[in-house]
């Protein structure tokens, strides 16, 4: 039974970190409170697999930088609770662009004066995956209309404030999340909202799972790894493996625990899997990776404290830092002769406070391991905190540097006051550099954006909530304009559940770097990279009553834009153009004709065509077939039918290109012979081809079969495929050779 439970494990936990296909889901955008400069910061996480090591976080035409998936999740900020913008938040792997996911979050106002406050909150017992949540609110004026209450992104329900504090009962739990996500609005205020995160009292968890190496021995070329974690609602004991060893069971109450014996190895990539004795699925990991050499010095570094504006004589600072190869006894963090405590590794930042702001104190925050004391990392003020004078930048000024009308560079000042030595300047999130308070006024040469309309933060160096953020026109021009050019959309046949895609195509110039948005009828359907040829939207409803609209924008410039609107509605299981077949007449100078006919039920009397995108008709349906005369050998034609008085419905027919028989092709036909048995092509070829790729279309232009032929012979196997008309090409990337194939 022991083994039947780590082999599930095991497999869940080489589905979690196998390298197949990348795919990022599971996006989830947090936004912290504001805070006194009207600014907040958002927490990002994910899942992922089969990604490269880094990804990006864009938005709103801003690159918020390069991360490493190892660090989420991460915080992004401070950002502009301003009210008016609706963050749109981009995650896409560094290498593989079409790896991504997308999430809005709405606007932020921190403008507003209501508030609301999670206070006193407890979870109570679990039955069934409901479990007691009892709570009070501290709240505005302004939040006066009751609240609603939700949980795991699902609305619980609406309450009076006359109902504090809130006892429930029956309150619904993640069945799988760690943590229980609950949220509470002002009702019809999304922008005045707070939200906790809770550890799910219902479902048994392992989390917060820690590893140090120890015991390290080059000479021996071995080492140990000691685990730790946190649990809740497990058994008494859990079992250890990875890497298809089984390291045995332990006790709860054993933590932490040691592994002993392990060998360096250069290809073996070390995990450690945790698993609950009596619950498979709930489990834990652990990624070492390759050990080949005693490589694991503990190192506390980037260590960054922020402190909060001052009140009533006092200040806060919140404290983040890297870390790795710390012990799993957690660190302390001291200064000017007090210790502030000791913490566990793992909070995204750490807030202490109060502090005394008297402008005497000259304040030290020292990061120390608890085990390994060496290990440490230490920041000062360069000034003492002083509550009488807050750091302030104003009256941000900028001026352009052009050259024949294009701009080359710019210079800019502004005004400060109880400022640090530095600042840093950001251009559409980008950062500019970090420059002296004594250097301004600065000059910047490097114009790294593609946009008129910039939007400029400069921010103190050792104070980010210090900050001025101005959007600026440039009047000189800056690099190409971005033009949406082009635009066509198709749409496919309807499917049995009444829906359908839209296929997009276009051409764009000078686009950014970030990809472009989709939105369907106001809603954001997708963010996609450039390159692809064809786009598919959907499945879409064709339900006769919603006439569909399609805007693209480039995610950098959204000034950069087209749309396209349908003039019809779309009616799927109504009108229906199907089965298209073409007959190919002999070719004369170069032309030949093409005998149309296809099927259709619930039409207008007539039809219409577009050839390559010109329009053709009307004709009735009545006089079929068509015949559509004068086409052009060695060229692809797209034709499209449909409806006379319903554009929507329509059928794409695709002709590959087709070469008129001449003395050259006569030469190539007697270099060919093709024996159809029906079953199978046989294909035996002269040494003017050599080795050759085959392709085998449909007349719908539907790629179908793809082979080659290595010595001048081969069989392709056709007994799959329906009765009828099929072309068959030859292509040596010197000549090619388009032949009729009939399957009878």
């Amino acid at each position: 039974m022991k083994s039947k439970i780590l082999g599930i494990a095991v497999f869940l936990l080489t589905t979690i970190f196998s390298f197949g296909q990348c795919n990022i889901a599971g996006l989830t955008v947090t936004p912290s409170e504001c805070n006194n400069n009207g600014k907040f910061f958002v927490t990002i996480n994910f899942d992922h697999v089969g990604t490269s090591p880094k990804f990006k976080v864009l938005g709103n035409g801003v690159n918020y930088g390069t991360f490493e998936y190892s660090n989420l999740p991460i915080t992004i900020g401070p950002l502009n609770g301003d009210c008016t913008t609706n963050y749109e938040f981009v995650v896409r792997d560094n290498e593989f662009e079409s790896c991504n996911a997308f999430k809005t979050i709405g606007t932020k106002c921190c403008t507003n004066e209501c508030s609301i406050n999670f206070q006193n909150v407890e979870a109570g017992n679990c039955e069934g995956m409901l479990y007691q949540l009892s709570f009070d609110l501290e709240y505005s004026d302004d939040a006066n209309n009751g609240f609603d209450l939700f949980t795991n992104g699902q609305f619980f329900g609406y309450y009076q404030y006359e109902d504090l504090p809130l006892n429930i009962t029956n309150f619904p739990s993640s069945t799988i999340e760690p943590y229980n996500q609950i949220v509470v609005c002002a009702n019809d205020n999304s922008s005045c909202c707070d939200t906790i995160s809770i550890l799910n009292p219902c479902i048994c968890n392992i989390y917060r799972l820690q590893g140090q190496v120890i015991d390290c021995n080059e000479d021996t070329e071995t080492f140990s790894i000691k685990l730790n974690f946190k649990h809740n609602l497990t058994s008494d004991s859990f079992q250890v493996g990875g890497n298809t060893t089984n390291y045995g069971t332990f006790g709860y109450n054993q933590l932490p625990i040691t592994i002993t014996g392990l060998s360096f190895s250069d290809v073996t990539q070390y995990e450690f899997l945790i698993v609950d004795q009596n619950d498979a699925f709930c489990f834990s990991s652990f990624e070492l990776g390759k050990v080949t050499e005693c490589n694991f010095d503990c190192n506390i570094s980037e260590l960054v404290v922020e402190p909060y504006a001052c009140e009533d004589g006092q200040f806060y600072v919140d404290i983040a830092f890297d870390y790795e190869n710390t012990s799993i006894a957690g660190f302390s963090i001291v200064g000017n002769g007090q210790t502030y405590g000791n913490f566990e590794y793992g909070e995204d930042f750490y807030t202490l406070g109060p502090l005394e702001a008297d402008c005497e104190t000259l304040y030290e925050f020292i990061v120390r391991d608890n085990e390994l004391t060496d290990c440490r990392a230490e920041k000062r003020f360069n000034e003492p905190i002083c509550c009488d004078a807050d750091c302030e930048i104003t009256e941000f000024r900028l001026d352009e540097i052009c050259e024949e009308g294009k701009l080359v560079g710019f210079l800019f000042n502004f005004n400060h006051s109880a400022t640090n030595g530095n600042f840093v300047i950001k251009a559409n999130g980008v950062n500019l550099g970090t420059f002296a308070y004594a250097d301004l006024p600065v000059t910047i040469n490097d114009i790294n954006f593609n946009t008129q309309q910039v939007q400029f933060v400069v921010f103190d160096s050792e104070n980010e909530s210090c900050s001025l953020s101005k959007t600026y026109t440039f009047e000189c021009s800056v690099g190409e304009e971005c033009d949406f050019r082009d635009m066509v959309l198709t749409v496919s046949d309807c499917n049995e559940e009444g829906q359908f895609y839209a296929k997009l195509k276009f051409k764009v110039t000078s686009p950014g770097e970030q990809g472009f948005i989709i939105k369907v009828n106001s809603d954001i359907f997708d963010t996609l990279a450039y390159g692809q040829e064809i786009y598919e939207i959907g499945p879409l409803e064709g339900d006769c009553s919603t006439l569909y609209e399609f805007l693209i924008y480039d995610v950098e410039n959204q000034d950069c834009g087209a749309v396209y609107n349908f003039t019809e509605k779309i009616c799927c299981n109504e009108c229906q153009i199907s089965n298209a077949t073409l007959s190919f007449l002999p070719c004369e100078e170069g032309k030949f004709d093409v005998i149309l006919n296809f099927e259709h039920e619930n039409t207008s009397p007539r039809f219409r065509l577009k050839i390559n995108g010109e329009a053709k008709g009307p004709f009735m349906y009545a006089d079929l077939p068509y015949t559509i005369e004068n086409l052009t050998e060695r060229k692809v034609y797209e034709i499209v039918i449909f409806d006379g008085e319903n554009e929507a419905c329509r059928l794409s027919v695709v002709i590959p290109s087709i070469e008129c028989p001449s003395s050259t092709n006569d030469d190539l036909a007697k270099s060919v012979q093709i024996i159809n048995k029906n079953e199978k092509v046989e294909l035996y070829l002269d040494e003017l081809w050599g080795k050759t790729h085959v392709s085998i279309f449909d007349i719908t232009g539907k790629f179908l079969i793809n082979s080659t032929i290595e010595n001048n012979f081969g069989t392709i196997e056709i007994d799959h495929l329906n009765s009828g008309i099929y072309l068959l090409r030859l292509d040596n990337k010197k000549i090619n050779y388009t032949r009729k194939l009939i399957k009878y």
